[in-house]
């Protein structure tokens, strides 16, 4: 696409801006606090992303353009506006949809003069807000300073983030519409000015400014990352609970080499073993999939499921139903609590992926 005039690009952002402001008040946002100012330096804004309508603040204060889900041209009035601004659309189901968006973010911080600045939400989902998720490392790919951006939700009787795992667009806006009052704030942190090195290593550019976020802000980071909800999206459908779903994936795609599909099929491999519309396994639904006899072997392999790598193995059998995140972390693919993967491969979960009656990995 091409830069607009300049005087189309005014009134297009003169209207946007107005009529974002007049849709956060519509929906109960009726406080919009602003804290600090744009740097007139900046190109390129960088924000934390607790859900869809700081997109919308982000519109108004800023007047730029955003990279944002193809999906989401179709929602009323947001796609709109992402039209209006000459927002660069993503299509995740397209690999080469990437690199042309890291091209486009490449051109336009070049050509800033021409074009609104980019407004970048590097988390690449929303989320509850309590943290900052690893961060992408496209904004931070042409290596120009970027002004960093804190955006808070307050509230007394419900948050207003939204992940989109337990519930649609179109329910958490009846959510939060049923609400009176709304609060935003968006608060602008002095501009980040990269390294040479960091010039050269988008990803320590992308670590080290959500770091320098973290500490303005007293925001903790994260772990997880949007691949963790596309892999939180897909249990939700078998009753699995986000917190037995949760497993790192930025850390198990870095040091173990494993993707979004390599859980799945990891997911499946648990259903298989019987587990119930809670997402949890019985150790009577266990022998009933393997078709097992009761007997002491049967008891001390499904024992050996709920062991983690560190585990000395000499517990007595429990009977207490076994959840993914357990599972998974029998086969040493789990992040455990220090953050690091543990890369041990349990010899017993080699002979059940070996079971005729199990999925084909």
């Amino acid at each position: 696409p091409k830069p607009l005039p300049r005087w189309r690009r005014y009134i297009s952002q003169t209207a946007i801006k107005f009529g974002s402001r007049a849709l956060l008040f519509c929906i109960g946002f009726h406080n919009v606090r602003v804290i600090g100012k744009p740097d007139p330096r900046a190109t390129v804004f960088v924000a934390n992303h607790t859900g869809p309508f700081e997109a919308l603040a982000m519109c108004w204060v800023t007047g730029g353009c955003f990279i944002s889900a193809i999906e989401n041209r179709k929602v009323p009035f947001l796609g709109s506006i992402l039209e209006g601004t000459q927002a660069i659309f993503v299509d995740r189901g397209n690999p080469l949809s990437r690199e042309h968006t890291l091209s486009e973010i490449r051109r336009r911080a070049k050509e800033a003069k021409d074009w609104p600045p980019l407004v970048i939400f590097p988390e690449g989902t929303t989320h509850n807000g309590k943290s900052l998720l690893h961060f992408k490392q496209g904004a931070f790919q042409p290596g120009v300073p970027v002004q960093p951006v804190i955006v808070r939700h307050h509230y007394k009787h419900m948050n207003v983030a939204w992940s989109g795992v337990t519930e649609g667009m179109l329910q958490a806006f009846k959510r939060i519409t049923s609400q009176w009052y709304n609060s935003m704030s968006i608060e602008y942190l002095p501009m980040y000015f990269p390294t040479e090195a960091e010039q050269q290593n988008a990803q320590m550019y992308a670590d080290h400014v959500r770091r320098y976020m973290s500490d303005k802000s007293g925001i903790p980071c994260s772990k997880y990352s949007t691949d963790d909800l596309e892999v939180l999206k897909y249990a939700a459908k078998f009753g699995i609970a986000q917190e037995d779903a949760l497993v790192g994936m930025d850390l198990l795609r870095r040091e173990a080499h494993l993707s979004i599909n390599d859980i799945k099929k990891f997911i499946n491999l648990f259903r298989e073993l019987g587990a119930d519309r809670k997402g949890k396994v019985s150790y009577e639904s266990f022998i009933a999939a393997l078709e097992l006899p009761d007997t002491k072997l049967a008891q001390e392999t499904f024992h050996k499921l709920h062991e983690h790598p560190d585990d000395s193995g000499c517990g007595t059998f429990s009977s207490t139903p076994l959840v993914f995140r357990d599972f998974l972390s029998t086969v040493g693919w789990v992040v455990d609590v220090g953050g690091n993967p543990t890369m041990e491969y349990n010899s017993v979960v080699k002979q059940l992926l070996n079971r005729g009656c199990l999925l084909n990995l």
